[in-house]
């Protein structure tokens, strides 16, 4: 063997060595980035199997969804009803304040009034019993009067005193044509 051909042997060798290296270095990238997508693959498929089963779970749950649905459009009617009554019932409430703060004023009213009355009604009955003590002492001094004073006539008038002699025409404690007293 020649030199050369050994020359070119090893150069063709190592020309083949270096593509086949080249080539398995290709093949262990494409390996592994088979790999990398396999496992990417299957933690897409299992994330799709879990999607799938909560779809057909939520699936199944649709009809009690649906119940659940109409139970809370029924609840939020009764709500609304709860509400207008419960505004209706505080409204009555304000309404009800308001005729018992009026009540306590007009019962206040009332009481001063009573009172003032009262005192008015004892004003009177005190001016009243003055006055009877009045009365009864100007009794007295008719009484004591009356002998002092001369029987006269009495003159046709219209008036109750005789305008000259300015005395009663009809003395308190005299007697009638009938015997009775005047």
């Amino acid at each position: 063997m020649s030199v050369e051909f050994s020359n070119t042997y090893q150069e063709i060798l190592l020309d083949n060595l270096v593509s086949i290296i080249k080539q398995n270095f290709i093949f262990q990238t494409q390996l592994k980035l088979a790999e990398i997508a396999g496992k990417d693959k299957t933690e897409l498929q299992n994330n799709y199997d879990t999607l799938f089963s909560q779809y057909n779970s939520l699936k199944s749950q649709t009809s009690e969804l649906e119940a659940l649905r109409l139970r809370a459009d029924t609840n939020a009617g009764a709500h609304e009803e709860k509400s207008r009554i419960q505004s209706a019932l505080n409204d009555e409430m304000r309404k009800s304040v308001e005729l018992k703060r009026e009540l306590e004023v007009k019962s206040a009213e009332l009481a001063r009034k009573t009172v003032e009355l009262e005192v008015k009604s004892s004003e009177l009955i005190t001016y009243q019993s003055e006055k009877s003590q009045e009365i009864t002492d100007l009794k007295r001094q008719i009484l004591k009067l009356e002998p002092s004073i001369p029987v006269s006539k009495p003159k046709k008038s219209n008036s109750v005193f005789d305008p000259i002699e300015s005395t009663p025409l009809i003395p308190s404690s005299s007697k009638g044509k009938d015997g009775s007293t005047f």
